[in-house]
C-alpha cells in the first residue's frame, strides 16, 4: 500500500530532521524518531523494516498521511532554493500609487490570514490570465513596489503576509510566481519569501538559503 501526505500537510528535511507543516492547523511538527523513519524509508522507495507498518498506520490514522488512489509513495517538498535576488540590481523606482496599493494589499493578506487562517488565504489564490511574454515586466514592477514598501515599513515578522501579498499581486499578471514557505532547526525558524524561477523577488539571497522550503504554491 503506498501512502502520501494528506491535503494540507506537507514536509521536508530540514538539517536532517523531518519537518511537517499542517497547514489547516497551521502549525509544524517533528515526529517520533520512529514514524520518522518509516516515512523517509517508503517515501524514498527503501524496504520496510519491523515496526515501519505500524508507524504507518498511526500517521493515517491520525490524518497526516492517507492512501494514494494511484499506488504511488508520496514525496517530500524539493522545490530549489534560489539563485539570485531581485534586490541584487537597481530597480525602476514606482511611483507612490503603486507602493500605496502595496500596503493595501499587505494589510488585507493580515487581515485574511487573522480572519479565515493560513489554509483559506492559499486556497484563494488567483491564476494568471496574462500572456507569458508581459508576465516578467509586470513582476518586476510589482516587486519593486513591495521592495519600496520594504524600506518604509517595519518588516519584521510579517515576511507571510508581505509574500501573499506579493504572491496574489503578481500572479494575476504571471503564472510562474511560487510563494515559498522554508524552515529551519537550531534554532527553529520558518520564514517566507516569493520566487519566480531561480530569482527570490522580496528578499536578499542570504536571508532566504538558510531556510529548506516546505510549502510551495
Amino acid at each position: 500500500m503506498a501512502y502520501g501526505f494528506s491535503p494540507g500537510v506537507s514536509g521536508c528535511v530540514a538539517d536532517g530532521r523531518l519537518i511537517i507543516l499542517d497547514v489547516a492547523a497551521d502549525r509544524y511538527r517533528m515526529l517520533p524518531p520512529a514514524a520518522e523513519t518509516a516515512i523517509l524509508r517508503h517515501f524514498h522507495g527503501d524496504g520496510l523494516q519491523c515496526g515501519d507498518e505500524r508507524a504507518l498506520a498511526r500517521l493515517l490514522a491520525n490524518g497526516i498521511l492517507q492512501v494514494q488512489p494511484d499506488g504511488v509513495g508520496g514525496q517530500l517538498c524539493g522545490h530549489a532554493l534560489p539563485e539570485l535576488s531581485f534586490f541584487d540590481d537597481p530597480w525602476r523606482t514606482p511611483g507612490a500609487v503603486a507602493v500605496a496599493r502595496a500596503a493595501l494589499s499587505v494589510v488585507r493578506a493580515m487581515a485574511d490570514l487573522r480572519l479565515r487562517g493560513l489554509a483559506r488565504t492559499l486556497e484563494a489564490f488567483p491564476r494568471s490570465n496574462s500572456s507569458p511574454a508581459a508576465a516578467l515586466s509586470c513582476s518586476q514592477r510589482h516587486a519593486a513596489a513591495f521592495a519600496e514598501l520594504r524600506l518604509i515599513m517595519r518588516t519584521l515578522d510579517r515576511c507571510l503576509p508581505l509574500s501573499i501579498a506579493l504572491a496574489r499581486t503578481a500572479r494575476r499578471s504571471d503564472g510562474d510566481i511560487r510563494l515559498v514557505i522554508g524552515v529551519k532547526l537550531d534554532p527553529f525558524g520558518a520564514h517566507a519569501w516569493v520566487q519566480r524561477g531561480n530569482v527570490v523577488l522580496n528578499d536578499r539571497l542570504d536571508a532566504v538559503v538558510p531556510f529548506t522550503p516546505i510549502l510551495v504554491r
